[in-house]
């Protein structure tokens, strides 16, 4: 497992990649996951625990450090930011 990012809320996410929901893609700590259409955000987070984010509405970034973002997950034009 992935060390835990040190977040500093105050610089902003250098990177995006686009996510496609998976239960077996594990994806590089994330500093935040950026929500293009709203739905659910299933996730496992950075410290191992899975976690479901009910109706996160469009073009919201959610400021969580994910591994993975699971196939349950009904939102989509997801963009892990780094």
């Amino acid at each position: 497992m992935s060390a835990h990012r040190s977040a500093n809320a105050t610089v902003a996410a250098h990177g995006a990649k686009t996510v496609t929901p998976s239960d077996s893609t594990v994806i590089e700590i994330t500093r935040g996951v950026f929500v293009g259409t709203t739905g659910d955000l299933t996730v496992t987070m950075a410290d191992g625990h899975d976690a479901v984010f009910v109706n996160i509405a469009s073009g919201t970034v959610v400021p969580i450090q994910v591994s993975k973002v699971k196939a349950a997950t009904t939102a989509s034009n997801i963009l892990a930011l780094y």
